[in-house]
């Protein structure tokens, strides 16, 4: 079984707010269009995780190869179930920000070492 995690909306209550003072018409549509090409995706040996739009970066690793996953969430990540997900294996690090459902990524990761 295959599961797909995108970035949360929720991520971009940060340019909400800019967008009141000013700033936020030029951040806002930036975080939303990397919110459409920004996904971790799960099965049952790999893990794959894209970001980008033009220049497209492209992960993908075994599950058994991965060697720890972090999690670091805010008090909004808590409440609205996103945050920063980082995966270490061997020499590389990944990091992926507003990840929707992270704990629900580092328990199928987990699940499958």
């Amino acid at each position: 079984m295959v599961h797909q995690y995108r970035q949360s909306i929720f991520g971009a209550i940060n340019h909400i707010i800019l967008l009141l003072v000013g700033v936020g018409f030029i951040t806002l549509p930036i975080f939303l269009i990397k919110r459409m090409n920004t996904f971790i995706t799960v099965s049952g040996k790999m893990v794959k995780g894209q970001t980008g739009l033009f220049n497209i970066k492209t992960v993908e690793t075994s599950i058994v190869r991965i060697d720890a996953v972090q999690i670091n969430q805010g008090i909004l990540g808590r409440k609205f179930d996103f945050g920063e997900i980082t995966i270490k294996s061997g020499t590389s690090t990944y990091n992926y920000k507003y990840i929707e459902q992270p704990y629900e990524i580092k328990m199928l990761i987990e699940s499958g070492m």
